[in-house]
């Protein structure tokens, strides 16, 4: 017999992806502000509920941060305000650890209450 649960999602599950995106979209154009915090709340819960959504988001960041930092340090016309770019580095490192939470989350018994 088998008991262990199926990785299917349940019918319902899936909905709430659609509407969070939905009310980013539509928040765009009128508040701008407000979209975009919306769509980080939704980050947030999506990284704290899904383990490859952690790690995507966090190496993104830190990938987008350090080209981010290069491209500053190196461009001509920033002058003496090129140390600006070395303002991205923390970020960088934020995303290591956020990836790296993601990848060290255990994996618990389908019947265990503390996963």
């Amino acid at each position: 017999m088998n008991n262990q649960k199926s990785n299917q999602p349940e019918p319902g599950q899936g909905s709430g992806c659609g509407c969070w995106l939905l009310a980013v979209f539509g928040l765009t154009p009128i508040f701008p502000v407000v979209a975009f915090m919306v769509l980080l709340i939704g980050l947030f819960f999506l990284c704290a509920t899904h383990r490859w959504a952690a790690v995507l988001v966090g190496l993104t960041l830190a990938v987008a941060c350090v080209i981010g930092a290069i491209v500053i340090l190196n461009d001509p016309k920033m002058g003496d305000n090129a140390f600006v770019g070395i303002l991205f580095l923390p970020w960088a490192g934020f995303g290591l650890w956020l990836s790296a939470g993601g990848f060290s989350k255990k994996r618990g018994l389908p019947n265990d209450p503390s996963s």
